[in-house]
């Protein structure tokens, strides 16, 4: 199987918390066999349009969160606000660039 650079981000919103990014990239080893490197990176919404990469402790606390929302819930059910968690992604793509470049095209985004 062939490998390819890959992009990807989310925002997570959860009510009355503030918004996270996550942003998670690969490289292919040479030859697009394997992969080479992973690459993350995760802020949260200070206040509205203002981003801050997570410290440490943050981040920690997040990722434990969703492991313990996952185990907590098992029902997944559908924002009824979206368009509130798309502005948020733009925001978050935004900020990426801003903090370390361009990103590779990321075409059509899916807000589903």
């Amino acid at each position: 199987m062939l490998f390819r650079s890959t992009e990807n981000f989310v925002v997570i919103k959860l009510d009355g918390q503030p918004a996270y990014g996550c942003y998670l990239t690969s490289a292919p080893a040479s030859g697009g066999i394997g992969i080479l490197a992973w690459d993350g990176f995760i802020a949260t919404e200070l206040k509205s349009k203002a981003w801050i990469p997570a410290t440490t402790y943050i981040q920690a606390t997040f990722l434990a969160g969703m492991e313990q929302l996952r185990d907590l819930t098992s029902k997944y059910d559908k924002s009824s606000n979206i368009d509130e968690l798309f502005i948020l992604l733009k925001e978050f793509i935004a900020y990426h660039e801003l903090c370390f470049g361009e990103i590779e095209d990321v075409g059509e985004v899916d807000a589903r």
